[in-house]
């Protein structure tokens, strides 16, 4: 069983929803034909507090 576990700061929804993100994932990966749609797991977690390089 598939699981595709997305890992984003809460910036990102200012961009795309939560649900468009994941809808997205789920879609792409049944587009490969190397899983069946019902085994699909996507999962997105959010974080609040985050540095990228020396900046927070």
């Amino acid at each position: 069983m598939p699981h595709f576990i997305i890992d984003c700061s809460e910036n990102i929804l200012k961009s795309h929803s939560q649900e468009e993100i994941i809808k997205q994932v789920h879609t792409s990966a049944l587009s490969t034909k190397l899983f069946h749609k019902n085994d699909l797991k996507v999962r997105l977690n959010l974080f609040e507090k985050y540095t990228t390089g020396d900046k927070k």
